[in-house]
């Protein structure tokens, strides 16, 4: 998160320093970057440079018989300081708590009231002080991928996390109620395609999205459509950039209009719909997307972009979501009964038999999202193909929501990568962690 600096190369020279036509010849002599200058490279050193850079200072004098004559002389500025939301204590634990179960992924943490970046851990890490001297050898990893920060550098597909938002936008469109059932006999229409986890039978919006039923959710994108349920996600924050500034941020992907009208023509918008209301298909987030989505949802529809400074920075960006607050609440009791009530995906997770209880009411849902296996460069045709080297192969696992249930406090996502186990067997375990850290720590008094 923090980055590095490095030297100035001319490349940067060009894009940066100001020219004749922009700036006088000593404010160019104070800005500009000379050859030599440091600059910041990643992270928060280049993406706060002009912030933590100060200004030359300089001299101006004039000859007077055997000496010089000052007539003028400037203090060199320097940089100012930046003050991070990220709690370093929050983010060591957090990271041991990945580690020790030998877990590659993300977790972040957002406060809801502000949207401020509390944690955004990303495994495998490396030391900072030692990146110079170890950096070839972490940029050989193409496996585990150790410089890539997953939070906002890596898109995955979200699974059944998306379901919250399938509802609302079911809510919301008038294509179900609160009390709309559909019945779930292991599949939608034909055995073996389309299938559920288990044959839930008939079931409400709330218990649909306490069991994670995929048939009532496949019922619902059906009836929305694939155009009107990525405008949805896009309310959310989904498919833009989240916003931190961070080089890198990366968007993720939805459906454009494009993608519609060609499936619409190749008949193929319903099959889509169905995969995209289970958060598999034409979607990638990141776990910064998602843990805003739960922030969002905590605050009853108000959208604001995450920060990572404290103080200044880019302004957030806010907006009042067009969803009822009763919708909302339908949406926050299915979380709820998912990790608190009996059939839940992560009541287990949360109430195991010897576990201490937390004293949190906890609101989540889990996702086990289908992925294709990584593959690296085993050929050496300067591109990754079918033909190459399989490494990691499994499912994305998926854990996320907010605590506590009335006056949310925090939003988080978890993600672990590639797995034989779903969200709710292995991400929902860490949320179970993430809250009790979190709770020893003072973030949920």
């Amino acid at each position: 998160i923090i980055g590095v600096t490095g030297e100035v190369n001319s490349t940067e020279q060009e894009q940066l320093n100001k020219t004749g036509d922009e700036a006088d010849f000593l404010t160019r002599m104070r800005e500009n970057y000379l050859p030599g200058d440091m600059i910041g490279k990643v992270g928060v050193e280049k993406m706060c440079e002009s912030t933590l850079r100060g200004r030359r200072g300089y001299k101006l004098s004039k000859r007077a018989g055997n000496g010089t004559q000052l007539l003028e002389e400037v203090q060199a500025e320097h940089g100012r300081d930046i003050h991070l939301a990220l709690d370093i204590e929050l983010q060591r634990e957090l990271t041991r708590s990945l580690m020790e179960r030998h877990c590659q992924g993300c977790i972040v943490i957002l406060s809801v009231p502000e949207g401020k970046i509390l944690a955004m851990v990303s495994v495998p890490t490396f030391d900072l002080n030692s990146y110079r001297r170890d950096y070839k050898f972490l940029e050989q990893n193409t496996v585990d991928l150790p410089l890539m920060h997953r939070a906002v550098n890596r898109c995955y597909p979200p699974g059944s996390t998306v379901k919250p938002m399938v509802a609302l936008a079911g809510l919301s469109s008038g294509v179900i109620t609160t009390s709309t059932e559909f019945h779930c006999q292991g599949y939608l229409h034909v055995p073996g395609r389309f299938r559920c986890a288990a044959r839930h039978g008939n079931l409400s919006l709330i218990e649909a999205i306490q069991r994670s039923c995929n048939v009532y959710f496949y019922n619902v994108g059906e009836q929305i459509g694939v155009g009107r349920l990525a405008d949805y996600f896009r309310m959310f924050g989904l498919g833009a950039a989240p916003g931190t500034h961070l080089p890198g941020e990366r968007s993720g992907m939805l459906p454009t209009e494009a993608f519609v009208r060609e499936h619409y023509n190749r008949g193929f918008t319903r099959g889509d719909a169905r995969h995209l209301a289970i958060g598999q298909g034409p979607i990638e987030v990141t776990p910064l997307h998602l843990a805003n989505v739960m922030a969002t949802i905590a605050r009853n529809g108000r959208f604001l972009s995450p920060a990572l400074l404290r103080d200044g920075g880019p302004e957030q960006f806010r907006r009042d979501l067009p969803i009822e607050e009763a919708h909302i609440e339908a949406v926050k009791r299915g979380m709820y009964r998912a990790v608190n009530e009996y059939g839940g995906t992560a009541h287990r997770a949360f109430h195991r038999s010897g576990q201490l209880g937390l004293g949190v009411e906890v609101c989540g849902k889990t996702g086990t999202a289908e992925t294709w296996p990584q593959r690296v460069d085993s050929n050496g045709n300067g591109r990754i193909d079918i033909r190459d080297r399989i490494v990691r192969d499994g499912d994305m696992a998926w854990f996320a929501g907010f605590a506590p249930y009335r006056r949310p406090k925090i939003a988080f996502a978890i993600v672990v990568e590639y797995t034989d186990g779903g969200g709710g067997r292995i991400a929902a375990p860490i949320g179970y962690d993430l809250v009790r850290i979190c709770k020893q720590k003072g973030y949920l008094d």
